[in-house]
């Protein structure tokens, strides 16, 4: 039996581990650069099919400073081999017919083209999403004169198939909420991505503010020193992506260098990387940037991981102690009732305020068991400190507590860290980097709402004023869902939220060191988190949280009676 010429290219692309191609009739396509079409010898009357394939590229890695895309060898190299060899397998059947391939700076739209196709759907973010590889595909494609009927069996080919409208995705607004173009502190409406592009950042510059100094600030906020993911990690449909089967982008990866790195790769290694078109200047200013101990955004790796190392030995003296309940003086009441301190909560925070002045020297602390002024959050790096989220917990036993460290700038979060000794389970979350637990980057559940697990907390010191409208809304989520949790640590709360463990955690008022760390960590797991009004949240003074996904946190709202 003879193949058809799509089903050959399909097996032929299979082999090379690209999942999806189609063939569309170029009619279908939006045509945006007629100039790149003219210099290949076609135009808008003489293209008659567009080849259209999707190549998976995503690889995980625990830490990064450069987009997902740019930590492999430059895709434009794989491009141009695929098409060498497509070219020489159409010619071989059709040798008078013009085969052209484009990516990246194409004559069409080629997402519009990818979703015509019905290779994925397209996003809110300007990027197609396919089923299994959500938004971590790049497109390539061959406009032919050769018409579309030539690529399948005589009789089967119906044009009408293609006039159908792409599809669109939820609109969830997931993408929108992250973005640091819409919500940055230094008034830049540019996207991260062409900033650090962007060869001179004083070009990007009018008579009005943002300055060249807020673009250099902006790029330090974020800690990318090349793209932005932001839009990618919290789209719901990226929430578990699968790793790239083809070896090009999965070999000689570097999704985190340094200056260093750069000034000493070799221009043949440097030629073959994503930001090279920039030349070094433009990655070594990023990297400059990034590096500098006293600007705005994430402190140096190292100092992240000094970070954790603390964090870690805190959590090692909490789960050293024993019996704390029989031992005498070793508790007391605080204001209200069920606030407890132990001499373990005083001991791990002055622990660890010692080891994080050693690693940050001109951060400030906001802690549970100290005095604290509200305005110091407003002047550079700020710690908050939880030594023992879940003290009644710690107390009695259950073995349900955690070390809370989130750190500020200028009111804030740029990292934060939930370490639960008893499980070994280290949570970080570096902004506009994503969120992890013991190095695996982790995402909020895409469950609906009626399957979804919610965590509620019940506020237990402000009993008399919020008891009855908290177990109002238990019953709301008891109702909606499959069933409540009550862990007794807003941390731990939040961090099984960021996890996917729960679908939404609910608590009508905290303090800020219970939910410093962990409302970050939801955030960059592409989770959404508000105070039950749905405002932003507040870390000068105590608040409700709403902490839930894309899908539920419409309910977590609707469920708050206060």
């Amino acid at each position: 039996m003879k193949t058809t010429l799509l089903s050959e290219l399909r097996d032929w692309f299979a082999a090379k581990g690209i999942p999806a191609a189609a063939a569309i009739p170029f009619s279908r396509c939006r045509l945006i650069r007629p100039q790149k079409l003219q210099a290949v010898g076609l135009d808008a009357e003489n293209a008659r099919s567009v080849l259209v394939f999707a190549a998976p590229y995503y690889m995980d890695a625990p830490h990064r400073n450069l987009s997902v895309y740019a930590a492999a060898r430059d895709y434009h190299l794989y491009f141009g081999e695929c098409f060498s060899r497509l070219r020489a397998l159409l010619q071989k059947r059709f040798p008078d017919a013009i085969f052209a391939g484009f990516a990246d700076n194409s004559p069409i739209d080629e997402r519009y083209a990818a979703a015509v196709g019905r290779l994925g759907i397209l996003g809110d973010n300007g990027l197609l999403i396919h089923r299994d590889y959500g938004s971590y595909v790049f497109l390539g494609e061959i406009i032919s004169d050769l018409p579309p009927e030539q690529f399948y069996e005589a009789g089967t080919y119906n044009p009408a198939h293609f006039d159908l409208p792409p599809e669109a995705c939820e609109h969830c607004g997931a993408c929108e909420r992250v973005c640091p173009m819409k919500h940055n502190p230094f008034a830049v409406n540019v996207c991260l991505s062409e900033v650090t592009q962007t060869k001179r950042l004083e070009a990007l510059c009018g008579d009005e503010p943002p300055t060249a100094a807020d673009y250099a600030q902006y790029i330090r906020y974020y800690g990318s020193a090349w793209g932005c993911d932001r839009c990618q990690t919290a789209c719901p449909h990226n929430h578990a992506p699968i790793e790239t089967p083809i070896p090009f982008f999965r070999g000689a990866l570097r999704p985190y260098v340094t200056a260093d790195d750069i000034a000493d790769m070799p221009d043949e290694q440097f030629q073959d990387r994503a930001y090279a078109w920039r030349k070094r200047t433009c990655i070594m200013r990023n990297l400059n940037l990034l590096e500098q101990d006293t600007s705005a955004g994430l402190p140096t790796a190292d100092k992240l991981e000094a970070i954790l190392q603390a964090a870690r030995d805190a959590g090692a003296l909490m789960r050293a102690a024993h019996d704390v309940e029989s031992q005498k003086d070793a508790i007391d009441e605080k204001t209200g009732p069920a606030n407890f301190v132990t001499v373990y909560d005083v001991r791990i925070q002055n622990m660890l305020m010692e080891s994080l002045h050693g690693i940050l020297p001109e951060a400030q602390f906001f802690a549970e068991e100290k005095e604290n002024d509200p305005s110091m959050l407003c002047d550079g790096y700020t710690f908050i400190i939880d030594p023992i989220d879940g003290t009644t917990n710690f107390i009695h036993n259950w073995g349900i507590s955690a070390v809370s460290v989130g750190l500020l700038f200028c009111g804030t979060p740029v990292f934060g860290v939930i370490y639960d000794p008893y499980r070994e389970e280290l949570y970080e979350a570096r902004r506009g980097l994503g969120a992890f637990c013991n190095g695996k980057r982790i995402h909020v559940s895409d469950r609906p709402v009626e399957k979804g697990v919610y965590a509620v907390g019940t506020a237990p010191y402000y009993r008399e004023t919020l008891g009855d409208a908290t177990f109002a809304m238990m019953r709301k989520l008891f109702d909606a869902g499959v069933d409540i949790r009550r862990l007794g640590s807003a941390a731990l709360d939040l961090a099984a939220v960021a996890s996917g463990r729960a679908d939404g955690y609910i608590e009508l008022l905290i303090s800020p060191w219970d939910y410093a760390a962990g409302a970050l960590l939801v955030e960059e797991a592409g989770g959404i988190v508000t105070d039950p009004h749905g405002n932003a949240m507040q870390y000068a003074v105590p608040s409700g949280i709403c902490a839930g996904t894309p899908r539920t946190h419409t309910l977590l709202l609707d469920s708050c009676t206060c």
